[in-house]
């Protein structure tokens, strides 16, 4: 059998190429569900022009014209996040510890996505963080509860008295 630190070392080793490999997986399936949505977002414009009536030549040129304007000029999903702002995952981690303070039990994506709008990002559409914050989640990153709400994950403290001892010890050896 392997001596205690030989086997904290491998499984904390193992924990990290896990971690990594989430986050890869992470990373993929942000891409996946962008894709997904452009080609949602596509196929319903799709059915948008096949189930407009069809009217005169010039009306429908008229019509195109007043169309296409605003669309050219509005972006799809939302404003980039802003320069200097915090990343997702810190956005998120500082909201649930908020959120804690004020003695809530965890929020949801939607309440998660309007303190991000209020704090950090003006203007910001859900589509544009729900799937990292789920992400976050699926990787271990924050719990996400039976009644759909997220949390930190609480990690084990080192416990005081157990320092004491150890000083204690510290101090009788010498």
């Amino acid at each position: 059998m392997l001596p205690p630190t030989d086997q904290i070392s491998r499984i904390e080793a193992r924990k990290r190429k896990l971690a990594d490999e989430m986050d890869r997986l992470g990373r993929e399936m942000d891409k996946l569900n962008d894709a997904l949505d452009v080609i949602q977002m596509l196929e319903m414009e799709a059915r948008n022009e096949t189930a407009r009536p069809v009217e005169s030549a010039a009306t429908e040129t008229k019509a195109e014209e007043t169309e296409a304007a605003p669309e050219d000029t509005k972006p799809k999903l939302g404003p980039p996040r802003p320069s200097g702002s915090p990343t997702n995952f810190e956005m998120v981690d500082m909201i649930l510890v908020s959120a804690e303070k004020e003695g809530k039990d965890g929020l949801t994506v939607s309440e998660i996505i309007s303190e991000m709008r209020k704090r950090y990002w003006p203007g910001l559409k859900e589509v544009q963080v729900s799937a990292p914050i789920y992400a976050f989640a699926r990787n271990g990153r924050f719990e996400k509860t039976s009644a759909g709400k997220f949390k930190r994950i609480k990690r084990p403290e080192i416990e005081e008295p157990d320092i004491q001892v150890f000083e204690e010890e510290r101090h009788d050896a010498q």
